[in-house]
């Protein structure tokens, strides 16, 4: 059974902290916020997206600009 980790306090799957190559990294939760139209804002960077004329959130599993994984971050 999954605990919240001592970084964030949220059950995760896999802990905030992950071995990568040796060494550690930290996973940055984040979450897509919606500005207008088709434009949604990073909630970890501000970095914007366009989702092609369509209002639906976008399937972007992670930010290009950070790499903060949209799972839901801080709003």
């Amino acid at each position: 059974m999954n605990s919240p980790c001592d970084d964030c306090r949220r059950d995760c799957e896999v802990p905030c902290w992950k071995v990568d190559h040796g060494l550690l990294v930290e996973v940055v939760h984040a979450r897509w916020r919606h500005l207008c139209g088709d434009e949604w804002r990073c909630t970890n960077c501000g970095n914007v997206i366009h989702t092609e004329g369509s209002w639906e959130r976008p399937e972007q599993k992670y930010c290009d600009d950070c790499g903060a994984k949209m799972d839901g971050g801080t709003p």
